[in-house]
């Protein structure tokens, strides 16, 4: 049992030190409804997460304490890749709602 616990700690540790930026919805039951406001202002949100997640790339501390275990690392890099697109296709979405009402 004394051997158990340092393996569970380790492990726990190579499962949460990896990058894990959230992954924004693509769409909102209520996106049709902004004003043209709302939608510059929603497109700003999106650019914000990619950002965010793009910023997680590389020698982060997460990613560096992460590296201990390889897939770990492998999911954050997943994650990644997974919140910037979903933040790429939010902002794609919006910005053709925006032109659609043809806001200036």
């Amino acid at each position: 049992m004394a051997k158990f616990i340092p393996v569970a700690a380790l492990a726990g540790l190579m499962l949460t030190a990896c990058a894990n930026p959230p992954v924004v919805a693509t769409a909102n039951i209520w996106d049709d409804e902004l004003t043209c406001r709302q939608l510059e202002d929603q497109i700003a949100v999106a650019e914000q997460y990619r950002r965010h997640a793009q910023g997680q790339k590389g020698a982060t501390p997460t990613n560096v304490a992460g590296s201990v275990a390889f897939p770990a690392v492998m999911v954050g890099y997943g994650n990644i890749r997974e919140a910037t697109q979903a933040a790429d296709t939010r902002k794609a979405r919006l910005i053709d709602l925006y032109n659609a009402k043809y806001c200036e």
